[in-house]
């Protein structure tokens, strides 16, 4: 809405010298970690040491969980909802019925383990996950090789016509 229009966007408006020297960094760092996964995918697993978990580790997941909510399109309509101006209360009860359904199995499994009782879902994931880790990882680092091509592509094709891929 009219708030989101006052945002300054000038901070993104860089000189193109600048926009080159980022996509060749993203390209660099990409392409060396998607050749590292590559590599390190066809060494024999070992069995991961049990440990404590990371509050760090924790505190990045759930902030990727935070973030990735802007490519659910629920939570994009929510959103659009609370910028029309409706009265507080209906903008409250949409983003709480957004989280409680859109977090469902989250809560599950969050109550579940509270009861103690989540070592059937813990062991269901593991197998499902033991079955589809190769074809992820593979894709995973293909896509990372993908998106540096491209950045490398993108300041290639600037250096060679002076316009980016996109833009």
């Amino acid at each position: 809405g009219p708030r989101l229009a006052a945002i300054d966007e000038s901070v993104l408006d860089l000189p193109d010298p600048v926009w080159i020297v980022l996509d060749i960094g993203l390209a660099v760092v990409l392409l060396v970690w998607s050749f590292r996964r590559g590599r390190r995918r066809d060494a024999p697993a070992a069995p991961p040491a049990r440990r404590a978990a990371s509050t760090v580790g924790l505190a990045a997941l759930g902030g990727l969980l935070g973030v990735s909510a802007v490519l659910d399109p629920t939570f994009v309509a929510v959103v659009v909802l609370a910028g029309r101006g409706e009265p507080l209360w209906w903008i409250v009860v949409a983003h709480v019925f957004w989280v409680l359904l859109s977090q469902a199995p989250l809560f599950a499994l969050a109550g579940a383990t509270l009861a103690g009782r989540h070592e059937r879902a813990v062991a269901w994931f593991q197998l499902a996950w033991a079955r589809v880790r190769p074809a992820a990882n593979t894709i995973i680092t293909v896509l990372l090789a993908v998106a540096g091509f491209y950045f490398l592509a993108d300041a290639i094709a600037y250096l060679a016509t002076g316009a980016f891929l996109i833009g």
